[in-house]
């Protein structure tokens, strides 16, 4: 069996170094506790082609290693597991790593130059130490240790940089929480000494950039959180002298030694534009004329790079026709990702972002193509409805056809919405309040209008200010009724009925409540649960729900002639195969039979039988159990095959997923994705999509990152 990762979709860890671009085209970036690989260039967009996982906390820094300005392919990162590694790419099948070992806090910045057929490390740590390593990349070694240490006592260092100048010198900078700026060169003895100490900003140093200007001399960026840039010149001379601006102002120029060599250096030029703290600065300079660029990114929010969720993914849920993809996530987003077709080539892309929240988001249920339900770290379900300017875009992305709902909400006029000052719920953007913005806009042309959302067409993957600006829905309802935070919501394949479940320690609190979509009352309140429903599932005719608990129980609701669903079976200490907490549930493509797993490493699969036993679970048995000894089994999910059997994907608290065969009374392991094809942390759900001619999966993690396979084979 082939699988092949079709789509990956996970935003950069929040720390300030956290991202670099190489000349090799491909921008590496911190992706939870990985590094991950993306390529800007594949089919006129972008895309992840690789997770590199080794470190078991967040990746704090990365950086490209360009030998010789060539194409890089080695990488180094640090993170919060104390680590850096570094990364040898050049074969794509048979990765190289080095672990670098030392540090014993956070490594919170990095760098890396090769020079002389070696390659030079620097690190900064939360232990207080800035540390270098230097190694022959060819050699094989597993890991080495640090060959000089800077104790910086209580202190801490933000940033590093090491460059090699013209004269084949290591350079070395770092800034330190004293507002400084230290420079330090190679000696003869290949160590580094301390040469100057650069003052001028109030505040932390955030970051640090080299570059060769065209006259030969050397620039180096400073940012701080004071909100200026500085830039310094290092010139190699042989005389001190002072070089008069004008009448009053004197620029000072600092001489070092390096070797045999005399250098000066003066402060070159105060950058003003930032209105927050300067958290980096990059050079760049235009191959064909040499001109010098310089790119900053600051706290005021002036640079926005690319999307992707930066926190635990707790659910997904493709729509009905298996068109386009929700995901929710402790970054308090509802994000939705879509095939967009670029040079005749499919690639997916966050499309919409129809919630922003101010909790943690936790679950997700589709109703219909354009409403959902989704829960927070609140005790209210909020339901939302898309508006017109996404079902305009969506069509033109899709070529859809025969859209009724569509075409129902087009007649109401809602263009898009908006988040009202010190509000949560979305409020609707009519074309009426458009026209009134226009007008407010020309009124108070110095403040921002509450209805900030301006309609547009995309003619191309949208934008991160595009995103959270313009591609917000509607929402449409509050559902009251329980007594703790939302933790699981699942709904009918009709979209009629809607199940709800808190986090719960009693048999009150733990009842699942169902409600009708039409006009949201509540139907019924279901009890048979002692503590939290972790999962529920609604079989695909929607005659029945199947509820999985912390309680390590599992149970069966069925509608009887009353339309009414009742507790026909459920497992109790004397039938429960579980040991454990149950984390998810899933039923087969025909209803035939359901899966459950648990926190023991149990995969077990029930069926409805002709025999009736005298015990809770009535009809209902257990058909195969699947014991992977290794991890708790937290996600499942069922797919039809072609021929005799089903497929059963099994995602895994450690990040694995299985793909298995069964049928209908053993196991067959088809593949396994591993850490860096699956997930590095827990994988929260597994959905394969619906109404698709082959097999494409899709997962979430606590990793941060959502994923979509192709199936093959």
């Amino acid at each position: 069996m082939i699988v092949k990762n079709v789509y990956t979709s996970i935003g950069v860890n929040r720390t300030p170094s956290s991202l670099d671009w190489g000349s090799n085209g491909l921008i590496c970036y911190g992706a939870c506790n990985a590094v991950a690989i993306l390529s800007p260039t594949i089919n006129g967009s972008c895309k992840i082609i690789k997770t590199l996982v080794e470190h078991t906390e967040r990746v704090n820094t990365v950086k490209w290693i360009q030998r010789n300005n060539q194409a890089e392919f080695e990488l180094v990162s640090g993170g919060d597991d104390s680590r850096c590694i570094y990364w040898n790419i050049k074969s794509p099948n048979d990765y190289r790593k080095i672990s670098l070992n030392g540090h014993e806090n956070s490594v919170t910045s990095v760098d890396a130059v090769f020079h002389n057929n070696e390659i030079t490390i620097v690190t900064s740590s939360a232990d207080s130490t800035v540390r270098l390593w230097r190694f022959k990349p060819e050699k094989e070694e597993k890991e080495i240790s640090s060959f000089q240490v800077f104790n910086l006592s209580s202190g801490i260092c933000f940033a590093v940089k090491l460059f090699v100048l013209p004269t084949n010198n290591i350079l070395l900078a770092f800034a330190t929480d004293d507002d400084k700026v230290h420079i330090c060169g190679e000696t003869s003895s290949q160590n580094f000494d301390k040469l100057e100490t650069l003052l001028g900003h109030e505040d932390w140093v955030r970051s640090l950039d080299f570059t060769l200007d065209n006259i030969g001399d050397v620039l180096l960026a400073t940012s701080s959180q004071d909100s200026f840039i500085r830039l310094w010149r290092i010139s190699e001379r042989s005389i001190k002298k002072e070089i008069s601006v004008d009448e009053l102002i004197k620029v000072d120029e600092r001489t070092f030694a390096i070797g045999k060599k005399t250098f000066v250096l003066s402060l070159e030029s105060v950058l003003q534009g930032h209105e927050n703290w300067v958290y980096s600065v990059c050079w760049n300079k235009n191959k064909d004329d040499g001109a010098l660029q310089l790119l900053s990114s600051s706290m005021d929010k002036t640079m926005i790079i690319w999307t992707g969720h930066f926190k635990e993914v707790k659910d997904i849920c493709w729509e009905p026709k298996g068109e386009f993809l929700f995901s929710v996530s402790t970054d308090q987003t509802t994000r939705i990702h879509a095939a967009w077709t670029m040079n005749k080539c499919l690639n997916y892309h966050e499309i919409s972002r129809p919630q922003v929240h101010g909790y943690d988001m936790q679950c997700i249920a589709v109703i219909s193509r354009y409403k959902f339900a989704s829960a927070a770290e609140e005790k209210i379900v909020r339901t939302f409805q898309a508006p017109g300017n996404f079902i305009e875009n969506f069509r033109n992305l899709v070529n859809s056809e025969n859209d009724l709902e569509g075409d129902e909400i087009l007649k109401t006029h809602q263009k898009g919405a908006s988040v009202p000052s010190l509000g949560l719920s979305n409020k609707a953007v009519y074309e009426e309040d458009l026209k009134h913005q226009v007008d407010e806009e020309k009124k108070f042309k110095d403040e921002y209008p509450e209805n900030y959302f301006v309609p547009m067409t995309m003619q191309s993957p949208p934008t991160e200010e595009y995103l959270i600006q313009n591609t917000l829905w509607p929402e449409s309802q509050k559902l009251y009724a329980h007594g703790y935070e939302l933790y699981s919501l699942a709904a009918t394949i009709d979209g009629k009925i809607l199940a709800s479940a808190c986090k719960a320690t009693t048999v009150e609190h733990s009842e699942i409540i169902l409600w009708n979509t039409n006009n949201w009352k509540i139907l019924q309140r279901l009890r048979s649960h002692k503590l939290t429903v972790t999962q529920m599932k609604f079989s695909h005719d929607s005659n029945r729900l199947l509820s999985v608990s912390r309680d390590r129980r599992l149970t069966i609701f069925e509608k009887n002639n009353e339309e009414c669903f009742e507790a026909v079976a459920y497992t109790d200490r004397n039938n429960g195969i579980h040991e454990r907490i149950i984390w998810c549930c899933c039923w087969s493509h025909d209803d035939k039979f359901f899966a459950t797993g648990s926190r023991d490493g149990k995969v077990v699969v029930w069926t409805k039988s002709n025999e009736v036993q005298d015990s809770s679970l009535k009809d209902y048995q257990s058909v195969a159990t699947l014991v992977l000894e290794t991890s708790s089994v937290t996600a499942l999910a069922f797919a039809q095959l072609s021929f005799n059997g089903y497929l059963l994907a099994i995602g895994l608290e450690s990040g694995i997923i299985h793909i298995y065969k069964f049928n209908e009374k053993s196991f067959e392991c088809l593949t396994t994705l591993n850490h860096s094809d699956g997930h590095h942390l827990s994988v929260n759900k597994l959905e394969f999509r619906p109404n698709f001619s082959g097999f494409q999966l899709a997962s979430c993690g606590n990793d941060h990152l959502v994923r979509i396979y192709d199936i093959q084979g």
